[in-house]
């Protein structure tokens, strides 16, 4: 009696399901590249620029590649497909972090973004809304900019117990924040510090 072949990895059998999903979409599979990410376990997928998607497709692409990071190569369709999961995910992301803000008992009393006339002092309002002292954990940049620079040091947060829950709870107001104002927020690391 014959041994069966042992079935692909997971992810490759994965990456057939998408592959072919994103196929009946409409997508040409020639302008499609994928590399699977084992830390992060998902895929990558480059779309071309002669790949044949519009807005149209994002229903469809949604449903093939689900939350695979998708990079729209030469045009602006990745910050309109960001846009369009962003929307569609809204209600439920609301939701939660309503429930974890009121669980924390930092509901009430959260700062509205049209209250305030920078983005800046918007920030500074959510940081003592948590209980930081405003202007020293993130700091705009820009309109939307965040450079993050939370302190590690033992000595400046008491424990890393604290530090931690301080982090969890700035971090869920932010969500809460980006999903309520239909705004959104990023992250600029260290390497763009020190450029």
């Amino acid at each position: 009696m014959m041994d069966a072949p042992p079935e692909p990895p997971a992810f490759l059998q994965g990456e057939q399901v998408i592959r072919q999903s994103l196929a009946q979409c409409g997508l040409d599979p020639a302008e499609l590249t994928y590399q699977y990410d084992e830390d992060s376990d998902r895929f990558y997928i480059s779309v071309g620029p002669a790949s044949g998607v519009t807005t149209d497709h994002f229903p469809c692409i949604y449903e093939a590649a689900g939350f695979e990071l998708l990079l729209f190569d030469g045009s602006d369709l990745g910050w309109q497909y960001d846009a369009y999961v962003r929307e569609l995910l809204r209600p439920q992301l609301m939701a939660e972090t309503e429930g974890r803000l009121k669980a924390r008992g930092l509901w009430e009393g959260f700062p509205a973004r049209d209250a305030f006339a920078s983005f800046g002092d918007y920030l500074k309002a959510i940081e003592l809304h948590v209980g930081l002292e405003p202007g020293t954990w993130p700091k705009a940049n820009g309109d939307s900019g965040i450079t993050f620079n939370p302190p590690f040091e033992a000595q400046t947060i008491g424990t890393f117990v604290a530090f931690e829950q301080q982090l969890g709870d700035l971090m869920l107001a932010l969500w809460y924040a980006t999903a309520r104002d239909r705004t959104t927020f990023s992250i600029i690391g260290n390497d763009k510090i020190r450029e």
